[in-house]
């Protein structure tokens, strides 16, 4: 995997709210891992690392929620289709962020 950190997500541009997109999608399984190793850090990370740090009843609260939210059916149905309307979006997004572009040429962008 190239990427190891999630970006954040910019307000204004979206093209890097494309990206990231595709950086949560693509570390997916990743995040649900790092999740159930707050919750249960003796059983997952043992497979993985010596660390037996403790978590303390907050995080383990926030990340009990996050976790459940993220491998409900609809969240992951959700994320699928959002992510396969985007991919159609992302190249017109791309071609009209840019700074030189006329307004004229944006719109004969978007009718083609």
């Amino acid at each position: 995997m190239k990427k190891q950190k999630l970006t954040g997500l910019c307000k204004t541009r979206w093209v890097e709210r494309h990206t990231c997109y595709e950086t949560f999608y693509e570390m997916y399984t990743l995040i649900c891992e790092c999740l159930e190793a707050i919750l249960a850090p003796m059983i997952i990370l043992e497979m993985y690392t010596s660390w037996q740090g403790v978590w303390d009843a907050e995080s383990r609260t926030q990340a009990q929620e996050l976790l459940s939210s993220l491998v409900f059916f609809q969240t992951i149905t959700a994320l699928l289709i959002a992510k396969n309307c985007l991919e159609s979006v992302r190249l017109i997004a791309t071609k009209l962020q840019k700074r030189d572009l006329d307004i004229f040429q944006a719109y004969q962008m978007i009718d083609v």
